[in-house]
Protein backbone atom coordinates (compact mmCIF):
# COMPACT_ATOMS: atom_id res chain seq x y z
CA UNK A 1 0.00 0.00 0.00
CA UNK A 2 1.28 3.14 -0.78
CA UNK A 3 1.54 5.24 2.53
CA UNK A 4 1.01 8.30 1.16
CA UNK A 5 -2.71 7.10 0.81
CA UNK A 6 -4.94 7.60 4.37
CA UNK A 7 -6.58 4.70 6.21
CA UNK A 8 -10.33 5.39 7.36
CA UNK A 9 -11.62 3.10 10.78
CA UNK A 10 -15.55 2.59 10.27
CA UNK A 11 -17.27 -0.26 12.27
CA UNK A 12 -14.40 -1.60 13.68
CA UNK A 13 -12.31 -2.41 10.06
CA UNK A 14 -9.64 -0.49 8.26
CA UNK A 15 -9.96 0.44 5.00
CA UNK A 16 -9.55 3.16 2.11
CA UNK A 17 -12.04 5.68 1.73
CA UNK A 18 -12.14 9.43 -0.48
CA UNK A 19 -10.85 12.05 1.60
CA UNK A 20 -12.71 13.96 4.26
CA UNK A 21 -14.66 17.14 2.92
CA UNK A 22 -15.39 19.88 4.85
CA UNK A 23 -18.08 21.51 2.92
CA UNK A 24 -20.94 24.14 3.33
CA UNK A 25 -24.04 22.02 3.63
CA UNK A 26 -27.48 23.42 4.06
CA UNK A 27 -29.20 21.04 6.56
CA UNK A 28 -31.13 22.97 9.22
CA UNK A 29 -29.75 22.97 12.62
CA UNK A 30 -32.39 22.64 14.71
CA UNK A 31 -30.53 21.10 17.75
CA UNK A 32 -28.17 23.98 18.13
CA UNK A 33 -30.12 27.20 16.88
CA UNK A 34 -34.27 27.91 16.88
CA UNK A 35 -34.96 29.11 13.84
CA UNK A 36 -36.70 27.55 11.08
CA UNK A 37 -34.28 28.85 8.09
CA UNK A 38 -31.58 25.98 6.98
CA UNK A 39 -28.05 26.80 8.79
CA UNK A 40 -24.78 25.11 9.38
CA UNK A 41 -22.43 25.70 11.77
CA UNK A 42 -18.24 26.11 11.25
CA UNK A 43 -16.36 27.12 14.34
CA UNK A 44 -13.29 28.06 14.82
CA UNK A 45 -13.69 31.18 17.31
CA UNK A 46 -15.71 31.49 20.26
CA UNK A 47 -19.21 32.34 20.54
CA UNK A 48 -19.93 36.48 21.90
CA UNK A 49 -23.57 35.38 22.83
CA UNK A 50 -24.24 35.39 26.59
CA UNK A 51 -23.30 31.96 28.00
CA UNK A 52 -26.85 29.92 28.35
CA UNK A 53 -27.14 27.78 31.58
CA UNK A 54 -29.22 25.22 33.52
CA UNK A 55 -30.38 25.39 36.97
CA UNK A 56 -28.24 22.84 38.65
CA UNK A 57 -31.84 21.99 40.72
CA UNK A 58 -34.95 22.16 39.22
CA UNK A 59 -36.92 22.58 42.78
CA UNK A 60 -35.07 25.29 44.33
CA UNK A 61 -35.14 28.74 43.47
CA UNK A 62 -32.77 31.01 41.33
CA UNK A 63 -30.07 29.37 39.66
CA UNK A 64 -27.67 26.38 41.37
CA UNK A 65 -24.05 25.61 40.88
CA UNK A 66 -22.89 22.14 41.78
CA UNK A 67 -23.48 21.20 45.49
CA UNK A 68 -20.13 18.70 46.47
CA UNK A 69 -17.84 20.02 48.53
CA UNK A 70 -15.27 19.04 46.78
CA UNK A 71 -16.15 21.94 44.04
CA UNK A 72 -17.07 24.90 46.49
CA UNK A 73 -15.28 28.28 45.46
CA UNK A 74 -14.25 25.95 41.82
CA UNK A 75 -12.84 29.06 40.08
CA UNK A 76 -13.88 27.73 36.52
CA UNK A 77 -16.97 27.06 34.30
CA UNK A 78 -17.20 25.64 30.76
CA UNK A 79 -19.76 25.19 28.28
CA UNK A 80 -20.04 23.32 24.91
CA UNK A 81 -22.89 23.79 22.78
CA UNK A 82 -22.50 20.43 21.50
CA UNK A 83 -19.34 17.05 21.60
CA UNK A 84 -19.32 14.14 20.36
CA UNK A 85 -17.12 11.41 22.33
CA UNK A 86 -15.64 8.90 19.58
CA UNK A 87 -13.91 6.00 22.15
CA UNK A 88 -10.85 4.48 19.51
CA UNK A 89 -9.27 0.84 20.38
CA UNK A 90 -5.18 1.12 20.87
CA UNK A 91 -3.01 -1.73 21.17
CA UNK A 92 -2.32 -1.46 24.90
CA UNK A 93 1.26 -1.31 24.59
CA UNK A 94 0.97 1.31 22.67
CA UNK A 95 -1.20 3.30 24.54
CA UNK A 96 0.92 2.58 27.82
CA UNK A 97 3.81 3.55 26.08
CA UNK A 98 2.70 7.57 25.84
CA UNK A 99 1.45 7.77 29.60
CA UNK A 100 3.96 8.94 32.04
CA UNK A 101 5.50 6.20 34.58
CA UNK A 102 3.19 5.42 37.91
CA UNK A 103 -0.04 5.25 35.11
CA UNK A 104 -1.46 2.20 34.01
CA UNK A 105 -3.67 1.97 30.84
CA UNK A 106 -6.63 -0.28 31.64
CA UNK A 107 -7.79 -2.70 29.05
CA UNK A 108 -10.78 -2.78 27.24
CA UNK A 109 -12.67 -4.92 27.04
CA UNK A 110 -11.10 -6.19 30.05
CA UNK A 111 -8.72 -8.85 29.59
CA UNK A 112 -8.06 -7.35 26.49
CA UNK A 113 -4.37 -6.11 25.10
CA UNK A 114 -6.30 -3.20 23.59
CA UNK A 115 -7.26 0.33 25.61
CA UNK A 116 -10.22 3.00 24.72
CA UNK A 117 -8.95 6.59 23.98
CA UNK A 118 -11.74 8.80 23.53
CA UNK A 119 -11.78 11.67 21.19
CA UNK A 120 -14.16 14.31 22.34
CA UNK A 121 -14.85 16.94 19.95
CA UNK A 122 -16.58 19.87 21.09
CA UNK A 123 -18.21 22.66 18.96
CA UNK A 124 -17.83 26.59 20.86
CA UNK A 125 -16.80 25.99 24.01
CA UNK A 126 -16.86 28.75 26.60
CA UNK A 127 -14.46 29.17 29.43
CA UNK A 128 -15.43 31.72 31.88
CA UNK A 129 -13.32 32.53 35.06
CA UNK A 130 -15.93 32.65 37.68
CA UNK A 131 -13.79 35.34 39.77
CA UNK A 132 -13.96 37.98 37.35
CA UNK A 133 -16.33 36.62 34.87
CA UNK A 134 -13.80 37.08 32.04
CA UNK A 135 -15.13 34.83 29.39
CA UNK A 136 -12.48 33.02 26.37
CA UNK A 137 -14.03 30.50 23.59
CA UNK A 138 -13.35 28.59 20.80
CA UNK A 139 -13.86 25.00 19.26
CA UNK A 140 -11.59 21.96 20.61
CA UNK A 141 -10.52 17.89 20.82
CA UNK A 142 -9.77 16.43 23.87
CA UNK A 143 -7.87 13.20 24.69
CA UNK A 144 -8.51 10.84 27.41
CA UNK A 145 -8.09 7.98 28.58
CA UNK A 146 -8.87 5.62 31.86
CA UNK A 147 -5.57 5.05 33.96
CA UNK A 148 -4.80 3.59 37.58
CA UNK A 149 -2.42 6.01 39.43
CA UNK A 150 -0.11 3.46 41.17
CA UNK A 151 1.71 7.04 42.16
CA UNK A 152 -0.91 7.48 44.93
CA UNK A 153 -1.40 4.76 47.98
CA UNK A 154 -3.68 3.34 47.75
CA UNK A 155 -3.60 3.16 43.74
CA UNK A 156 -6.67 5.24 42.20
CA UNK A 157 -8.59 4.81 39.40
CA UNK A 158 -8.53 8.36 37.16
CA UNK A 159 -9.38 9.99 34.12
CA UNK A 160 -6.23 10.62 32.32
CA UNK A 161 -6.34 13.47 29.98
CA UNK A 162 -3.39 13.67 27.00
CA UNK A 163 -4.39 17.42 26.03
CA UNK A 164 -6.41 19.64 24.71
CA UNK A 165 -6.43 20.99 21.16
CA UNK A 166 -8.14 24.34 20.60
CA UNK A 167 -9.03 26.87 18.13
CA UNK A 168 -7.75 30.22 19.84
CA UNK A 169 -5.51 31.36 21.62
CA UNK A 170 -7.19 32.71 24.24
CA UNK A 171 -7.99 29.17 25.67
CA UNK A 172 -4.62 27.55 25.11
CA UNK A 173 -3.67 30.42 27.58
CA UNK A 174 -6.29 30.17 29.74
CA UNK A 175 -5.82 26.23 30.29
CA UNK A 176 -1.78 25.96 30.45
CA UNK A 177 -2.55 29.52 33.05
CA UNK A 178 -4.97 27.00 35.26
CA UNK A 179 -3.58 23.43 35.22
CA UNK A 180 0.13 24.13 33.96
CA UNK A 181 2.28 24.19 30.78
CA UNK A 182 1.58 21.30 28.53
CA UNK A 183 -2.21 21.26 28.78
CA UNK A 184 -3.14 22.92 26.08
CA UNK A 185 -2.28 23.57 22.38
CA UNK A 186 -3.17 25.68 19.54
CA UNK A 187 -4.35 23.74 16.47
CA UNK A 188 -6.55 24.26 13.27
CA UNK A 189 -10.16 23.20 14.32
CA UNK A 190 -13.14 23.19 11.23
CA UNK A 191 -16.36 21.87 12.76
CA UNK A 192 -19.69 21.30 10.72
CA UNK A 193 -23.12 20.40 11.95
CA UNK A 194 -26.61 19.53 10.64
CA UNK A 195 -29.62 18.04 11.07
CA UNK A 196 -31.80 16.71 8.83
CA UNK A 197 -35.31 14.68 9.24
CA UNK A 198 -34.57 14.42 12.52
CA UNK A 199 -30.50 13.32 12.29
CA UNK A 200 -28.10 15.31 13.60
CA UNK A 201 -24.65 14.98 11.95
CA UNK A 202 -21.50 16.32 13.32
CA UNK A 203 -18.01 16.41 11.31
CA UNK A 204 -14.68 17.67 12.36
CA UNK A 205 -11.21 18.21 11.50
CA UNK A 206 -8.36 18.68 13.63
CA UNK A 207 -5.17 19.79 12.44
CA UNK A 208 -1.54 20.31 14.61
CA UNK A 209 1.44 20.66 12.39
CA UNK A 210 3.66 21.13 15.41
CA UNK A 211 1.89 17.74 16.38
CA UNK A 212 2.02 16.63 13.21
CA UNK A 213 -1.69 15.85 14.17
CA UNK A 214 -4.37 15.30 11.74
CA UNK A 215 -7.66 13.64 12.32
CA UNK A 216 -11.37 13.76 10.52
CA UNK A 217 -14.05 12.40 12.16
CA UNK A 218 -17.36 12.28 11.28
CA UNK A 219 -20.82 10.48 13.37
CA UNK A 220 -24.72 10.62 12.73
CA UNK A 221 -27.04 10.93 16.01
CA UNK A 222 -30.81 9.44 14.91
CA UNK A 223 -33.03 11.27 17.18
CA UNK A 224 -32.94 14.13 19.24
CA UNK A 225 -30.87 14.53 22.49
CA UNK A 226 -33.25 13.80 24.95
CA UNK A 227 -31.55 12.79 28.27
CA UNK A 228 -29.99 14.64 30.85
CA UNK A 229 -27.25 13.84 33.25
CA UNK A 230 -25.89 15.41 36.43
CA UNK A 231 -22.70 14.27 38.16
CA UNK A 232 -22.20 16.29 40.99
CA UNK A 233 -19.23 15.56 41.22
CA UNK A 234 -18.40 13.00 38.47
CA UNK A 235 -16.72 9.63 40.26
CA UNK A 236 -13.25 9.55 38.58
CA UNK A 237 -10.51 12.48 39.42
CA UNK A 238 -9.45 13.84 36.22
CA UNK A 239 -6.01 14.74 35.37
CA UNK A 240 -3.77 16.26 33.02
CA UNK A 241 -1.00 13.68 32.68
CA UNK A 242 1.53 16.31 30.96
CA UNK A 243 1.63 18.14 33.75
CA UNK A 244 0.19 15.98 36.00
CA UNK A 245 -2.34 18.21 37.61
CA UNK A 246 -5.63 16.23 39.01
CA UNK A 247 -9.04 18.32 39.39
CA UNK A 248 -12.52 17.53 40.61
CA UNK A 249 -15.22 18.08 38.00
CA UNK A 250 -19.10 18.53 38.31
CA UNK A 251 -21.08 18.16 34.42
CA UNK A 252 -24.77 18.18 33.30
CA UNK A 253 -25.72 18.19 29.59
CA UNK A 254 -28.41 16.88 27.82
CA UNK A 255 -26.87 13.47 26.11
CA UNK A 256 -27.55 10.42 23.38
CA UNK A 257 -25.32 7.14 23.50
CA UNK A 258 -25.89 6.18 19.84
CA UNK A 259 -24.44 2.28 18.88
CA UNK A 260 -21.75 2.45 16.88
CA UNK A 261 -23.19 0.32 13.92
CA UNK A 262 -25.93 3.38 13.88
CA UNK A 263 -23.48 6.35 14.44
CA UNK A 264 -22.45 5.81 10.69
CA UNK A 265 -19.41 6.75 12.49
CA UNK A 266 -15.72 7.32 10.48
CA UNK A 267 -12.53 8.33 11.74
CA UNK A 268 -9.56 9.09 9.31
CA UNK A 269 -6.03 9.77 9.87
CA UNK A 270 -2.62 9.10 7.73
CA UNK A 271 -2.14 5.64 7.67
CA UNK A 272 -4.57 5.16 10.34
CA UNK A 273 -2.58 6.00 13.02
CA UNK A 274 -3.12 8.87 15.63
CA UNK A 275 -0.47 11.35 16.59
CA UNK A 276 -0.87 12.78 20.31
CA UNK A 277 1.13 14.96 22.77
CA UNK A 278 3.68 12.91 25.09
CA UNK A 279 5.31 14.20 28.19
CA UNK A 280 8.55 16.07 27.60
CA UNK A 281 7.62 17.85 24.66
CA UNK A 282 7.03 16.36 21.19
CA UNK A 283 4.53 13.59 20.34
CA UNK A 284 4.07 10.07 19.41
CA UNK A 285 1.78 8.12 17.06
CA UNK A 286 -0.45 5.68 17.96
CA UNK A 287 -2.30 2.74 15.95
CA UNK A 288 -6.19 3.10 15.75
CA UNK A 289 -7.31 -0.61 16.32
CA UNK A 290 -11.33 -0.13 16.21
CA UNK A 291 -14.10 2.27 17.23
CA UNK A 292 -15.66 1.09 20.62
CA UNK A 293 -19.60 0.03 21.52
CA UNK A 294 -20.98 3.77 21.74
CA UNK A 295 -20.80 7.54 20.36
CA UNK A 296 -22.31 9.74 22.69
CA UNK A 297 -23.71 13.14 21.54
CA UNK A 298 -23.97 15.88 24.39
CA UNK A 299 -25.68 19.08 24.12
CA UNK A 300 -25.40 22.18 26.40
CA UNK A 301 -22.64 20.56 28.60
CA UNK A 302 -21.75 22.13 31.76
CA UNK A 303 -18.57 22.33 33.55
CA UNK A 304 -17.14 23.16 36.69
CA UNK A 305 -13.64 22.33 37.49
CA UNK A 306 -11.10 22.68 40.97
CA UNK A 307 -7.55 21.49 41.58
CA UNK A 308 -7.66 18.67 43.79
Amino acid sequence: MNRSMKRIVKDQTLSIFAAFRLGLVALALVALVLVDTARVGSAQTGSRAPLPTYDWDDNVPGTQGPTSPLLAGAPQRALRMLAVQIPLLIPLTELQAVLPPGFNAVATPAGSNTGQLTLTFAFQQRVTRIADGQTVGGSALLFQVTVLNTNLMPNRQESGLLGYEFSSQELVDRFNEEFGPGTARLANVHVQIGEDAGNLTFKSNVTDDSLGLNVSAQATCPGPLVNRTKNDPVANVARFLIPQRSFFTATQHDNRPVPQAMANVQVETPDGRLMVPVEGGGSRSLTISGIGANITFLRNQEIFTKLE
